[in-house]
């Protein structure tokens, strides 16, 4: 913060000259969390730099237009600033910068397959211009790129050979970060070409060299990769053994996906174990970084909109200055020329008018947002809320289902070994909540707090089994997800769906139960 607080009170560039390479990695600390302040960081420090050396102008544009596809998803916005890079470079003689930008759109188009074939295009340049000027200027990297789009075209041996001569520069070179990089896509080619057991020798070997690198954030990355390879390849002790690394440093890991995918494949595993128990456990902490992926997905989201919102905004403010500029010279002309006066009222008024519209637009869409971002949150609560209660009703008639079918095969197994089995029935049924339903109940009245008051309040002779019942519906849960939360079959709740519309006055009618139902929320 006092960094930001120097840099937005420097008066010039020239008498307070803050470093770009500070504010770049200010703004990357900070776009989980601030992203607005963030970009308008960038965008400040943008319009700050025209005095500044052509380097720092380079890497803050540059940053611009990669900030722009990858957080705000506004592919326009990054083309714009990719515009201003080239024009920028073309007023300069050296062709680093050439290639720099060359590789940097090829990664732009990479992304999410925006346009693999240019992307293709673009790694390709870099690559000739690097052999035109018989330059070494970070080749392994660009060989590296280029590997991947041929990689994506499908030309899986012409990218591994691109990729072993990219290794072989990068050795060189002795930069492991990179060599870390390659060897896990080499892993990778041969898993396309479907060859296992290359594959795991150069994601060992990437594992190697990511040991070797100051940032601890390289190795349980691709410790991470190498559990889930061997999750796929059911070698379960080898998978435990690197995910169980990767947990004791679950700090080191930025994005909520990788723990999503961590907490997964440490459940698959303990359940191909038949450890039901740690199963349970980590698929719990799995569901719950999933939310936290989809809470930071609709930040961004609500930052996309702001953002969309603050320039329509803008716009709307631009042209009210144009309109206030037409206002002024109308004015002028006016005293000059009498003859025009009734005319000139007439523009005015109709101007003033055109404002208005603009001022009410504007409002009207900024009420909109905010009606969307009212429901956004209110959906998040409902899913959170119910959600939780359901997943917890599930393990409870999981662990039920567990116990029964241990003691029905008790009476099979030998002497020596009951009281082992016993043991561990007691042990899951001690796990279980009788209350679970309470819990159920209370969470569901937070989101609909007036649903059974109402209900109950027109049908008191309702069973709890019904109001149970009442509640699952109006979710629009189906028979089957019913029957699996409940332990009822599908056919004893399809009865007691009759009953309730019996109880609910609407047996003989083509009501729909649940539209029935949903006058109640």
């Amino acid at each position: 913060m006092v960094l930001l607080f120097c840099f937005l009170s420097s008066s010039t560039w020239a008498e307070k000259r803050i470093s770009i390479d500070s504010v770049i990695v200010w703004a990357t600390n900070n776009t989980l969390t601030r992203p607005r302040k963030a970009y308008d960081t960038l965008v400040y420090t943008y319009g700050r730099s025209k005095n500044a050396p052509f380097e720092d102008k380079y890497k803050i544009v540059k940053e611009l237009a990669e900030f722009s596809l990858y957080e705000m998803r506004d592919f326009k916005k990054s083309m714009y600033y990719m515009k201003k890079l080239k024009q920028q470079i073309d007023g300069q003689k050296d062709y680093k910068y050439l290639i720099q930008y060359h590789n940097t759109l090829g990664e732009l188009y990479y992304y999410e397959g925006i346009d693999p074939g240019k992307s293709y295009e673009e790694f390709k340049t870099a690559l000739y211009i690097l052999k035109v000027n018989k330059s070494h200027y970070i080749e392994d990297l660009i060989y590296s790129n280029y590997a991947i789009s041929l990689q994506s075209e499908g030309n899986l041996d012409e990218a591994m050979r691109v990729e072993k001569k990219a290794l072989e520069i990068s050795i060189g070179k002795g930069d492991f970060w990179l060599q870390s990089i390659i060897t896990s896509n080499i892993g990778v080619n041969f898993l396309y070409l479907q060859q296992p057991d290359s594959a795991e020798i150069y994601f060992l070997y990437s594992l190697e060299t990511a040991k070797k690198t100051p940032q601890k954030i390289d190795e349980v990355q691709r410790s991470l990769f190498l559990g889930l390879f061997y999750n796929d390849k059911q070698a379960y002790d080898k998978a435990m053994s690197f995910l169980f690394f990767v947990k004791n440093n679950v700090k080191q890991l930025e994005s909520f996906s990788d723990k999503v995918q961590l907490f997964k494949g440490l459940s698959n595993s303990y359940l191909m174990q038949n450890d039901f128990e740690k199963a349970l456990e980590y698929k719990d902490l799995e569901l719950s970084y999933k939310d936290s992926v989809e809470i930071f997905n609709l930040k961004k989201e609500v930052f996309i909109y702001e953002h969309e919102l603050k320039v329509k905004y803008l716009e709307g403010k631009n042209q009210i200055q144009i309109v206030q500029n037409q206002k002024n010279k109308l004015q002028i002309t006016v005293s000059i020329l009498v003859i025009f006066v009734l005319l000139g009222f007439a523009l005015m008024l109709f101007l003033s008018k055109r404002k208005s519209k603009i001022i009410h637009a504007v409002r009207l869409e900024k009420d909109l947002l905010e009606k969307e971002k009212l429901i956004i949150e209110k959906s998040l609560t409902e899913r959170d809320n119910t959600a939780k209660a359901m997943f917890l009703l599930e393990k409870d008639n999981l662990i039920h289902s567990i116990t029964d079918k241990l003691s029905e095969t008790l009476p099979a197994i030998q002497e020596h070994n009951q009281g082992m089995i016993r043991s561990i029935i007691i042990d899951l049924k001690g796990t279980v909540n009788h209350k679970r339903w309470d819990e159920f109940e209370l969470r569901f009245n937070l989101v609909h707090p007036d649903f059974l008051k109402k209900l109950c309040g027109e049908f008191p002779k309702l069973s709890p089994n019904d109001k149970k019942l009442c509640a699952f519906l109006s979710m629009n849960m189906t028979t089957k997800d019913i029957s699996n939360i409940s332990g009822q079959t599908s056919h004893s709740i399809n009865i007691a769906r009759g009953r309730l519309r019996k109880k609910l006055n609407i047996s003989h009618t083509s009501v729909d139960l649940i539209e029935f139902l949903a006058r109640f929320k």
